[in-house]
């Protein structure tokens, strides 16, 4: 097998969420890189009922600062969240990056999907 496992630094989600949770409180950080901590804290935490799960979403999208990290701040955004009301803006700016950017995968899943989906 190539890489690590994804359990050999995080033994539980739990740990990987504090551990994001501790750099986050740094002082100092470059907005690009608070953005990536941000996302991958809310990554961590989608499917859990935390809230702040998405206010790390949002201000992941905020701080973006290249199409790709706005992008993977959108999919947390309505993969984890499907009750936001500005969900379907958010899908079609997603098809909009990817296809601008040629990035596919968010051509892939961005299109907005029936509210009972």
């Amino acid at each position: 097998m190539h890489g690590r496992r994804y359990d050999a630094v995080c033994r539980r989600p739990s740990e990987c969420g504090a551990r994001l949770s501790r750099l986050l409180k740094r002082t100092g950080l470059a907005p690009e890189a608070r953005s990536h901590l941000l996302a991958a804290y809310a990554e961590e935490l989608v499917g859990e009922d935390d809230p702040t799960a998405l206010a790390a979403a949002r201000e992941a999208l905020d701080l973006a600062t290249s199409p790709r990290l706005r992008a993977a701040a959108i999919q947390i955004l309505i993969r984890g969240h499907r009750g936001l009301p500005e969900r379907d803006d958010l899908c079609r700016e997603l098809v909009a990056i990817g296809t601008e950017h040629d990035l596919p995968v968010y051509r892939v899943i961005g299109p907005p999907r029936p509210r009972w989906q």
